[in-house]
C-alpha cells in the first residue's frame, strides 16, 4: 500500500501548529489573563496535539483507524475553540481526504 501524503501533510500542519500553540499560550501564566487564555486553549491544544499524534502513527504504520482518530480530534479541536477553528481548517481537509483515501480492512 503506497503512503498516504494527505496524512502526512496534515499531521506536520498540526505539529507546526501544536508548537505554535505550545510556545504562545504556554508561557502565558505570568498574569491573571494569561492564564485564564491558557486555560481556555488548553483543550484546544491538547486534542490538536493528539490529533498530530494519530496522523503520524497512522502515516507511519498505515492503518485507516488511527488516520479515523486523527480526523476525529482535529474535528473535534475547531470545535472546542471557534476563534481559532481557521487555522485547523486545513488540517481538518487534508485528514478526512487522507482517510478517505485510505485502504480500509476489516
Amino acid at each position: 500500500m503506497k503512503r498516504n501524503i494527505f496524512t502526512l501533510i496534515a499531521a506536520i500542519y498540526s505539529i507546526i501548529y501544536g508548537i505554535y500553540l505550545i510556545a504562545y499560550f504556554g508561557d502565558a501564566s505570568s498574569s491573571i489573563g494569561g492564564a485564564i487564555a491558557g486555560s481556555l486553549v488548553a483543550p484546544h491544544m491538547v486534542t490538536v496535539v493528539l490529533a498530530a499524534v494519530f496522523l503520524l502513527v497512522g502515516y507511519c504504520i498505515r492503518k485507516a483507524w488511527a488516520i479515523l482518530t486523527g480526523a476525529i480530534l482535529i474535528s473535534v479541536s475547531a470545535a472546542l475553540f471557534p476563534m481559532y477553528a481557521m487555522f485547523v481548517l486545513i488540517p481538518i481537509i487534508l485528514a478526512w481526504i487522507g482517510y478517505a483515501k485510505s485502504k480500509k480492512t476489516v
